[in-house]
């Protein structure tokens, strides 16, 4: 070979194994994979930080990556409290409904049920305004109460149910009320008989079986009003409509006895009359919420009308939100889960996961 020739191949080799080292340079270096511990772990961290976007990144990651573990199905859960914390209502219940369906036996259900009650809970408008919120809300909670009655998140429900309950009731009464006022006693006493065969235990069934008896007397149905104010007396026997109910049957008693007395001869015009007043099997308190309700009525559309024009109502600020409207709760929530993570670590680190927390 001659030393022109070998001059080039030289140069050749030279140009190649600089560009391989060119090449080299500008090639990142493989990161080694996480694993579904330390991302769960990670999103934990990030969500307790107030990191939102991060943590929810870091969850994400582990629900697609990692689909058959353990972990991917508790973030699922904490993507639905991330979410929650953040007012996103309809996002986590999506997931809770989800995850509900998915996994009704799993350790968190029971946690899912009362995180999905208090998404409806805090839209939860006056009981002049569409009581949709309440309902879903009371039908979490009463699964929550009946499904897992022991369980921690049961006794935390209990109170929110118990709010739903008299938010439904107070309801009812507005628009029997409504009805009453127009002398539409057809509407009236089917929203008090509701009322009081649907919720039972809230502090306006007594209201509204007073109320159903006088639908009962305007009609000219003594009969029917008098077995009303009896239930009513035995029922509630504190009851605040208790003395207006038993002046309005001593007068009932004493008109019967009058048109006794003045028509001897002819049949009791009360006695034996069909129909009294007697609560049928009633389903559990908030649940099976429309079965045999009354239907819409043109006079329920004008109470809507009437109710429209109200001025909307205050949306819930979740920096300041204390205890929902209704409930008494002095302790302080199991874990803090009811108030939204600080912005720091939390001291001792993060908590041990399972229904009792996180």
């Amino acid at each position: 070979m001659s030393g022109k020739m070998l001059s080039r191949v030289v140069l050749c080799c030279a140009v190649v194994s600089f560009g391989l080292t060119a090449g080299c340079a500008k090639t990142k270096p493989v990161t080694q994979k996480k694993n579904v511990d330390q991302l769960y772990e990670e999103g934990l961290s990030s969500f307790f930080r107030g990191r939102y976007e991060e943590a929810e990144g870091k969850f994400t990651a582990v629900i697609f990556e990692f689909p058959f573990s353990e972990k991917s199905t508790m973030a699922e859960v904490r993507l639905a409290e991330l979410y929650y914390y953040q007012g996103k209502y309809a996002e986590a219940s999506a997931y809770l409904e989800d995850f509900i369906k998915r996994h009704p036996s799993h350790k968190d259900a029971p946690y899912a049920y009362y995180l999905l009650g208090m998404c409806y809970f805090n839209q939860k408008p006056a009981a002049e305004r569409d009581q949709t919120p309440a309902r879903n809300a009371s039908s979490a909670f009463g699964e929550l109460l009946s499904r897992y009655p022991a369980s921690i998140w049961a006794d935390m429900a209990r109170g929110h149910f118990d709010a739903c309950i008299e938010s439904l009731a107070k309801s009812e009464m507005l628009i029997g009320d409504f009805y009453f006022k127009r002398k539409n006693f057809q509407g009236a006493s089917e929203r008090y008989s509701w009322l009081a065969q649907k919720y039972p235990s809230s502090r306006y069934a007594p209201r509204a079986l007073f109320g159903l008896a006088e639908c009962y007397k305007a009609s000219n149905n003594p009969q029917k009003a008098k077995s009303t104010l009896e239930h009513l007396l035995s029922a509630y026997p504190e009851a605040e409509y208790t003395d207006d109910a038993k002046r309005l049957l001593a007068s009932l008693s004493e008109r019967e006895a009058k048109e006794r007395a003045s028509k001897p001869e002819q049949e009791e015009p009360y006695a034996k009359q069909p129909g009294a007043f007697v609560l049928p099997e009633k389903a559990a308190e908030g649940q099976e919420e429309n079965e045999g309700a009354p239907s819409q009525t043109e006079a329920d559309q004008a109470y809507e009308q009437e109710q429209g024009a109200l001025p909307p109502p205050v949306e819930t600020d979740l920096s300041a939100q204390g205890d929902p409207e209704g409930v008494d709760n002095d302790e302080e929530d199991a874990e803090g889960l009811n108030q939204p993570p600080a912005a720091q670590e939390p001291q001792g680190g993060l908590p041990a996961e399972g229904a009792g927390g996180l």
